[in-house]
């Protein structure tokens, strides 16, 4: 941290002018000093009690403490020694360096100042005094369990003992009484809080561990096993609460240190049995044990029912995680604290989870046709052939829901609808996409139909193009990849296809799909294949399916990892699929930003053997903001130059380059000016353009067989307001995650981190060192 050392002196000295003014000019305080100190003490109190500290575990007794001790250090500094206030203010200054204490602390210093110049004045000792106790109530250093209590108590220690023994004896002997009588009341508190503790702490454990192995919704356990322990966990919970909550535990919320482990063992229990007793109604809920999807019909009263204890369950979760948060304190043994962390992000898992289904329920009617048939375009993709939206089309379908029944009534080919409309289609989309994506021309081949990286833009060019291409007109888009499609059997089981000899399972489906049937098949049966999987699928995802739970738990994953994607044109539905990380939208810019897009231009299957690495370097200047980074792009080619099927490794460009080579199409998002680029060490010019609110630099590349291209980028650029430094990393669904190696340098600190890019990534950092 930079120190302005020219405000360390000014602002005291500033502070010492104004005491001394106030001394010679303002005689008036001395006729009405009585009142004048009662408004300083009020003052101070206040003061105390919006420094937010928390001396015991109950609020209002916080608050009372709080504004006692403020309005105490008035009286104090009437009768203390203005050096010993002068060296809590020093103390005061020094561990305020980094904190709202500083300008405190040091305005005390000023006024002692003044009071040694004038004799003592015991006035400004007063309103010394209480900026003091304001500062030790607002350090922030240094950092440790209970540290700034122990330089709080080195500040305010001798004074408060200097005023003790100079005060009367009567005062002497009322602050002895009154301190033998916290002294015994902490005793007191203290043993009956930790017989309490005792006693609650086994059920606790037995409570905790049971539920919250059962109350997420995203759990495919059987409903009642499941329920019988939420029912046990309910007792456990009931017990450890009752014993917390007696009468004779109740002051140990009172003493300091013991209160605040009373308030989160309390929170704990409270939760638990909140959390047990809704989520075994939620469980036992005839709605949502009985749900199916029989012959393609989905039951959409039962779907209504379920919606209300779901919407329940999320509310206590939510209100439990807001308890469990309000007990965090420093003065947690580490045991507790860390026990309280684990529990919270748990909590706030399931909280997560469950808020999404309870979204998702008043919707769904809607979805599956209860007011009116929708029709859904199905895409499937594969990242085999890479696109920026998912993967190459190799296979659409139209779905259609009506009153919760759900029908494919078609399935096919791109081809089909390359050959429907002849060339009065035209390309109905955002002015951006059309100017950046026009040039491909996703009017006249469907296979170049989802070039962006933001699912909903190519979502909306596709809505155009069906109806013009012999489709009816949609109300959505889904798209699956092999990924989601094996997620899918895990759920339905294996399927059996007549061209294929073996089961197909979650197990080897990615294996079969992504790679061996290129082997096996020609384009012709290849085709078939892929469209008997498809449809075979389907037919066992909507004959009988288990329940909702099941089916949650599964899709998951996928859905996490940008594997599935989902756009509706209703407003109200789109923000849900966005809250729910399913609508494939590349995220606003807010601070730093990388999105890697590469999209095959080889006309193969190549990108099977693509794998990619970034290695992303960025310093910031945390005063300025200003930022230099250095993006290293290597494309690893695994394919061989012969030895497999043209549909894997040719190359139907014009003009031809041998099998094996990769020729893609690479993208490179960020909010920053580029700098330099270089390929392979030499230096190259890339396409720059805009879209989706930042910066796109872009170039067409070979990548030789069995071989590298390395693409350095240097950007340059200024990071927008205050606040940390955030790096948002766009992932494009690849059939192997990218490898991530971030490096951020803040003034002298650095940080590096590497990760296996399997879904979008945020990176946060602070700027001010801690």
């Amino acid at each position: 941290m930079d120190v302005n050392y020219v405000f360390l002196l000014a602002e005291p000295a500033g502070f010492a002018a104004g005491a001394l003014l106030l001394h010679f000019r303002a005689g008036i305080l001395d006729e009405r000093r009585n009142v004048t100190l009662g408004l300083l003490a009020v003052v101070s109190a206040v003061g105390a009690v919006l420094a937010g500290a928390s001396p015991t575990g109950w609020a209002p007794l916080n608050v009372l403490l709080l504004a006692g001790m403020g309005a105490a250090a008035v009286a104090v500094g009437l009768v203390a020694s203005t050096r010993l206030l002068l060296f809590a203010s020093v103390v005061g200054a020094i561990a305020g360096l980094e904190s709202a204490a500083l300008p405190l602390a040091l305005a005390a210093s000023g006024i002692l100042v003044a009071s040694l110049l004038l004799g003592s004045d015991s006035f400004l000792d007063a309103a010394a005094a209480a900026l003091v106790t304001q500062a030790a109530l607002r350090l922030t250093f240094p950092e440790g369990r209970g540290l700034t209590a122990v330089v709080a108590a080195v500040m305010l220690a001798p004074v408060v003992i200097d005023a003790f023994v100079h005060a009367a004896p009567r005062y002497r002997r009322i602050v002895t009484r009154a301190a033998l009588a916290a002294g015994a009341f902490t005793v007191v508190g203290a043993g009956v809080g930790a017989l309490a503790a005792y006693s609650s702490v086994e059920p606790l454990r037995r409570g905790l561990a049971a539920v919250t192995g059962v109350v997420s919704p995203g759990t495919g356990a059987d409903v009642d096993a499941t329920s019988s322990k939420l029912v046990d966990a309910g007792k456990d919970f009931a017990d450890a609460r009752r014993t917390l909550e007696a009468w004779w535990a109740r002051p140990a919320a009172a003493v300091p240190v013991v209160g605040q482990h009373w308030r989160v063992l309390r929170a704990a229990a409270v939760t638990g049995d909140q959390l047990a007793s809704v989520g075994r109604e939620t469980l036992d809920a005839p709605a949502l044990a009985d749900i199916r999807v029989v012959n393609g019909q989905v039951p959409l009263d039962q779907l209504a029912a379920v919606s209300v204890p779901v919407t329940r369950l999320a509310d206590n979760l939510t209100a439990g995680r807001r308890r469990l948060a309000a007990g965090r304190s420093p003065w947690l043994v580490p045991q507790l604290s860390d026990k309280l962390d684990a529990q919270l992000k748990r909590v706030t898992e399931i909280e997560r989870t469950t808020r999404s289904v309870a979204r998702t329920m008043p919707l769904l009617p809607g979805l599956l046709g209860k007011d009116g048939p929708r029709r859904y375009f199905l895409a499937v993709l594969s990242p085999v052939e890479l696109r920026a939206g998912g993967g190459f089309l190799g296979n659409f379908g139209e779905i259609v829901a009506d009153q919760g029944r759900l029908t494919l009534t078609r399935f096919g080919r791109p081809q089909e609808l390359d050959d429907a409309g002849g060339d009065q289609r035209r390309l109905i989309a955002s002015p951006e996409f059309v100017s950046r994506y026009g040039r491909f021309s996703p009017e006249a081949e469907w296979a170049n139909v989802n070039p962006s990286p933001d699912f909903p833009s190519d979502a909306v060019a596709i809505e155009g193009l069906y109806p013009q291409s012999g489709g009816a007109p949609i109300d959505g888009v889904i798209t699956v990849d092999p990924t989601a499609l094996a997620a899918l059997l895990k759920v339905v089981g294996p399927v059996m296809v007549p061209s294929w000899p073996t089961p197909i399972t979650t197990e080897n489906a990615l294996q079969i799909l992504l790679y061996d049937q290129y082997l096996e098949y020609e384009n012709r049966a290849r085709i078939d294949f892929l469209g008997d999987v498809a449809q075979e699928t389907w037919k066992r995802l909507t004959t009988e399916l288990p329940p909702p739970p099941a089916l949650l738990a599964a899709m998951g994953p996928p859905v996490r990892t940008k594997h599935m994607f989902f756009w509706s044109n209703r407003p109200d539905e789109q923000r849900l699929f966005e809250d729910l990380g399913a609508a494939g939208h590349m995220a606003p810019v807010q601070g730093d930003f990388v999105g890697l897009v590469t999209q095959n231009a080889s006309g193969n299957k190549i990108d099977y053997f693509l794998r990619r690495a970034l290695d992303y370097k960025v310093r910031v200047d945390p005063d300025s903001g200003r930022l230099d980074a250095t993006a290293t792009v290597t494309l690893r080619n695994g394919a061989p130059a012969s030895g497999l099927p043209i549909t894997l490794i040719g190359n139907e460009i014009i003009p031809p380059i041998p099998n094996g080579q990769n020729r893609l199409y690479l993208s490179f998002y960020t909010p920053w000016q580029l700098v330099e680029a270089r390929l392979d060490g030499a230096i190259i010019a890339l396409e720059d353009a805009t879209e989706l609110g930042r910066k796109v630099y872009s170039t067409g590349l070979i990548v030789p067989s069995m071989g590298e291209a390395v693409l350095e980028i240097r950007l340059s650029g200024r990071l927008p307001g205050a606040g940390d430094y955030r790096l948002d990393v766009y992932r494009q669904t690849t059939v192997a995650p990218d490898e991530l190696t971030t490096t951020v340098s803040v003034g002298g600190r650095q940080v590096t981190a590497t990760h296996q890019l399997d879904s979008d990534l945020t990176v946060e950092i602070p700027l001010d060192g801690s």
